[in-house]
């Protein structure tokens, strides 16, 4: 397993550059790089596993846990099924609807119940009816997987499952922005177009076998 530390003593020895002096510029860039792609969907940053509870009287969940909210423990870029379930049975799929909708029907009716609508806001759900007691409930789409929290971390998905394609674009940042050596962003543009199209081709063949197409409990 590749660390953020790995990475950064390779990316220092590729550009011949000092730890000192570029250390915190290098990790800066490898960082950058992950923003830049997070919002891409690959077979790795896909979730068909987390769920949450559900609160009684609460009908909004949201990934950072304000102290409004239920919570849901993670952000997701796209939802693409919500599945709700009662007990260990009677499981269904919520059904998505617009947000100004389920605002205008939450608002005028207080009743709680089994949810079977949701719509997404603010990086999070709002669920109708409101539940009245603890459910389970399921989120299968496109997850924001973070970076990597300090140099260490071994099994980040990013320094792992992307490493060239966070390699080759920190490093076209880094010689863009910091060095300015247009040369050498140029070669690592055609870099990192070649490990995004291997990253792509492996997600789609991955998606062809099933690998990661939403299923029921």
């Amino acid at each position: 397993m590749t660390t953020r530390l790995e990475m950064r003593t390779r990316l220092l020895d590729d550009l011949d550059r000092s730890e000192a002096k570029w250390g915190a510029r290098i990790t800066a860039a490898i960082n950058d790089a992950i923003s830049f792609y997070q919002s891409r969907r690959f077979y790795f940053n896909e979730s068909r596993t987390l769920t949450f509870n559900t609160v009684a009287g609460t009908d909004l969940y949201s990934y950072n846990t304000p102290t409004t909210t239920g919570t849901i423990g993670a952000e997701f870029y796209r939802v693409d099924e919500t599945l709700i379930r009662e007990g260990g049975k009677n499981t269904m799929t919520l059904q998505r609807v617009e947000y100004d909708w389920l605002e205008g029907l939450a608002d005028d009716n207080l009743s709680q119940g089994m949810p079977y609508n949701y719509a997404y806001i603010n990086r999070g759900i709002r669920i109708y009816p409101m539940p009245n007691k603890v459910y389970q409930v399921r989120i299968l789409g496109h997850m924001k997987m973070p970076a990597p929290v300090d140099d260490n971390e071994d099994d980040n998905v990013w320094m792992n499952e992307a490493y060239e394609l966070i390699r080759s674009r920190a490093k076209a940042m880094f010689a863009m922005h910091v060095i300015r050596d247009e040369g050498e962003a140029a070669r690592m543009a055609v870099m990192e177009k070649s490990a995004l199209s291997a990253l792509r081709s492996a997600s789609e063949a991955k998606i062809g076998s099933g690998n990661i197409i939403p299923t029921t409990w």
